[in-house]
């Protein structure tokens, strides 16, 4: 994607250039959190608007303290996050602090993550991955979560990228897809697909948190807070409802 956009309090969002999503030299960073986005929308957005882009400003707006939001490969987020060059990152797997012991996880989740089969044949229902049994199935290449459950299919078919993975299932070149669910919901409206349902219940849900540096360790206990503090008063419901929600009219 190629972006990045900074929160300068108490002003709100202020939108640069995308040439300008470069890694941050040092000097670029004071005064600022660094934090790295590697999701795609509607999680995240070219210009700031993404579910988690949204969720992780407005809790440090709340707690004043200004953010940057730059998108980078996913690996190399975390390698810059535990390195320290990094101060944070948006939402990722829970654990993740067991290989990267730099980093610590908020206490809090950000979301579940639901990953969900497609088709638009009406005669297949799922229940768990053995339910995928003798399917012809697409996925993008490189998903563990996926790679590691998706084991009775009858093909296996991987693809380079998220619209290619719904392009072979528009064209009837697979029985399913399996994409996470937002996403693919996403997906469906702006490539204009017809036709496809997503399968319930979800195959696999997986917790999924915010990270920051473990020199920030008291910080993201307090933004923990702030994020149960959102979920109490509404504005968490307000914000999937404005960025997810409206995927689903």
């Amino acid at each position: 994607m190629g972006f990045c956009f900074t929160a300068a309090l108490p002003g709100g969002l202020y939108l640069s250039s995308r040439a300008a999503a470069q890694e941050p030299a040092a000097a670029a960073r004071k005064g600022t959190l660094w934090i790295s986005a590697s999701n795609a929308p509607p999680y995240t957005t070219p210009d700031g608007t993404g579910f988690e882009d949204r969720l992780f400003t407005e809790i440090f707006r709340r707690l004043d303290i200004a953010v940057q939001i730059y998108d980078v490969p996913s690996e190399r987020g975390l390698t810059l996050l535990n390195d320290g060059q990094d101060d944070g990152t948006l939402a990722r797997n829970a654990g993740m602090s067991a290989r990267y012991p730099n980093m610590v996880q908020f206490s809090e989740k950000a979301l579940d993550r639901e990953y969900l089969a497609y088709t638009k044949r009406p005669d297949i229902e799922v229940s768990g991955w053995d339910s995928l049994a003798g399917y012809s199935v697409g996925i993008v290449n490189g998903w563990k979560i996926l790679e590691q459950n998706i084991t009775a299919a009858g093909v296996l078919i991987r693809v380079r990228d998220d619209a290619q993975l719904f392009r072979i299932l528009e064209e009837d070149r697979v029985d399913l897809v399996v994409f996470n669910r937002w996403g693919g919901l996403y997906l469906l409206r702006e490539l204009q697909i017809k036709g496809v349902r997503a399968l319930e219940p979800p195959l696999a849900r997986r917790e999924v948190f915010f990270y920051l540096h473990k020199r920030h360790a008291e910080l993201a206990e307090r933004a923990s807070e702030v994020l149960r503090e959102m979920k109490r008063d509404g504005s968490y419901q307000q914000l999937v409802d404005e960025t997810l929600g409206r995927l689903t009219s």
